[in-house]
Order: C-alpha cells, then sequence, then structure tokens
C-alpha cells in the first residue's frame, strides 16, 4: 500500500499480511514478549502494577533498541504505541497493530494490518515510513510460518549479525556453506564443510540474498538467513528459532558454536538473544 497523506496532514504506511489462526493465537504472536521474539527479534512487553502492559522494547543487536510506550490495548484486536524512533528532533511515530478475523477466525485465519503514521506535513520522513513498508514483508513471512508450523510452541533462539566488505562475497559464503545453491522453496538443504549441523527444507527464496529455512536438524525450527548493503559495506544476518520443550537447551547449545563459525567469516559477531 503506497504512503497515504491524510486531511489532517499526517503521513502513514500500512502493512497487512494474513496468517492461519484463531484471534487469540495471533494476539500472542503479535502482542506478547515470547510471541514477538519467536518471528522478530528479543522483545519485551513491560508491566504496569495492575498488569497492564505500557512498554514494549524491540532489542535490534550492535546497541540499537526501539522502546514504545503503549498508548492503547484491546485484546485481542489492537493495540497502539508510539516511539520517538525518528529522533530526538522528529515527530514521534504512533504506530497500530490490528488483528482482524477473516471470516470464522478459527477456520479461515487472520489478517494482521500494522499502521506507521507521522503526524507532518513534511515529506522529511518518508523514506523511514518507505523503508518500513518495504521491511515488513520479509518478516511478517517468518510471522505466518511460525503460526503455520509452530503455533503457540515454547521458543527460545540467538541471532548473530555484523558487517562484511562486500554483499554479494558475504551473500556466496552463506549460500555455500548451507548448499542452496540452485535450492528453491521445498527442496531439502543441509550444512557442509565445518559448518556446525544444520539440515531442512527451504521455506522462502524471493529474495536474491535471504532465505528462510525450516529446520528439521538439529531440532525442529527455522533459520533465517540474509544479507543487506548498507553504504559501502554489507549487514549479514544470520537467525535461528528452535520450538518445543527443549527449545532452550537446544539453543544453549548452538549459539557458541554458530558465534564461533560466524567470527571467523564475518569478523565480530553482534549478537541479541
Amino acid at each position: 500500500m503506497p504512503l497515504h497523506l491524510s486531511s489532517d496532514g499526517s503521513r502513514s504506511v500500512t502493512i497487512t499480511v494474513d496468517v492461519p489462526g484463531s484471534p487469540e493465537e495471533v494476539w500472542r504472536a503479535v502482542a506478547s514478549g515470547p510471541g514477538v521474539s519467536s518471528w522478530f527479534v528479543p522483545t519485551t512487553f513491560d508491566a504496569d502494577a495492575a498488569g497492564a502492559p505500557r512498554a514494549m522494547t524491540n532489542d535490534f543487536g550492535r546497541g540499537m533498541r526501539s522502546r514504545s510506550t503503549i498508548t492503547g490495548w484491546d485484546p485481542p484486536r489492537a493495540f497502539t504505541a508510539e516511539s520517538p524512533d525518528l529522533g530526538p528532533d522528529a515527530p514521534p511515530v504512533l504506530t497500530e497493530w490490528r488483528v482482524e478475523p477473516r471470516g470464522d477466525g478459527d477456520v479461515d485465519g487472520c489478517t494482521v494490518r500494522v499502521t506507521h503514521r507521522v503526524e507532518t506535513a513534511s515529506n522529511s520522513w518518508d523514506v523511514h515510513l518507505e523503508a518500513w513498508e518495504s521491511g515488513w514483508p520479509a518478516f511478517f513471512a517468518l510471522l505466518r510460518f511460525v503460526l503455520e508450523q509452530f503455533r503457540d510452541e515454547p521458543c527460545d533462539g540467538f541471532y548473530c549479525t555484523g558487517s562484511f566488505d562486500d554483499a554479494d562475497e558475504a551473500w556466496e559464503i552463506l549460500e555455500s556453506a548451507m548448499d542452496l545453491a540452485d535450492r528453491g522453496a521445498g527442496d531439502e538443504f543441509e550444512a557442509r564443510g565445518d559448518a556446525p549441523d544444520l539440515a531442512g527444507r527451504v521455506g522462502r527464496d524471493e529474495d536474491a540474498r535471504e532465505r528462510l529455512l525450516r529446520l528439521d536438524r538439529p531440532a525442529p525450527g527455522m533459520a533465517h538467513l540474509f544479507v543487506m548493503p548498507a553504504g559501502d559495506r554489507a549487514t549479514v544476518w544470520m537467525r535461528f528459532a528452535f520450538f518445543g520443550d527443549d527449545a532452550t537447551e537446544v539453543a544453549d547449545a548452538e549459539r557458541p558454536r554458530w558465534e564461533e563459525w560466524f567470527a571467523e567469516r564475518f569478523g565480530e559477531v553482534q549478537r541479541a538473544r
């Protein structure tokens, strides 16, 4: 959906995704710390003395955190939040998350609708709105995948992110290690060489330097790999999520192995959990 200019002078973008699950199941995936952490980045919700959520913090690693004040809370339908993510001299970002059942929500699933709004007539912040609009679909693919494959299961994981000289070369390293060349959605893959044990099927291959992997080994879960140009360098991202009662045990065992492997190829490991 393109940038929307309202008569009141605000500017906004809206992004939607259709997902399986009842409104209550989808709400837990988008409006709780464990739920959001299972498909996005490590996230916590802080509550007041009465137990009502008052703030949400997303940890993007490398010292980058986004903290939003929750201004509305209507489970399992919607919540609103306000954040200063555009900087101290910029207008606040107003974000609304909505969970809308499609037909019988238990059978037909739900639509998740996210709107980012900036209350200003200036176009100075449009580039940020457009970046959010283009960035959410990749993560919403993870949300849909988790709700399809691991709905309401315990989850734990970690990710490694770092910087590299060239995006194409960085992707070639990941693609070779995972043996992903010429493999499309549904194809089996297995890590090779000195990479830690990892095997399963390709779940998403829509972008040139991104893959979503459905894991069978070392445990049921997913891996999300992507390389993104960032100025004259590239950001490299490897994210792992494991599901089931032993998810934390598996994550604790696998994290040092992947951190060592990642650091040998991409230098210092910036991580969050």
